[in-house]
């Protein structure tokens, strides 16, 4: 299941297994490995695969429909300050606008 997470999400965002490989620091037959089943990622692997991915571990190894983006965020600003959640949302849409960037331009050394 983890595997066919990982290749759904990353197909859905128009991501290369290269392109995956090269942002987890791992070889591209790895992700194709992990993506058919025929190796077992570590934790570290799955969490560089969930930064490259945008997505929660949870919803890799789980599946997308485990827990919504929202609902997700809500759990984790919840009990912070408006000052803190105010200060995380902004670093929240730099992060987002440069992946956009990024997906636009390609990666900048």
């Amino acid at each position: 299941m983890l595997g066919a997470n990982i290749r759904a999400r990353r197909k859905a965002l128009g991501i290369t297994q290269e392109a995956l490989a090269e942002a987890c620091n791992i070889t591209p037959v790895f992700i194709s490995q992990i993506e058919n089943a025929m190796r077992k990622p570590s934790l570290e692997t799955v969490w560089a695969i969930s930064l490259a991915l945008g997505s929660s571990m949870d919803s890799l190894i789980r599946g997308a429909d485990s827990q919504y983006p929202a609902e997700e965020l809500a759990a984790i600003l919840k009990g912070h300050t408006q000052m803190e959640v105010e200060f995380a949302l902004s670093i929240l849409r730099q992060i987002l606008s440069r992946l956009q960037e990024n997906r636009l331009t390609g990666p900048q050394a």
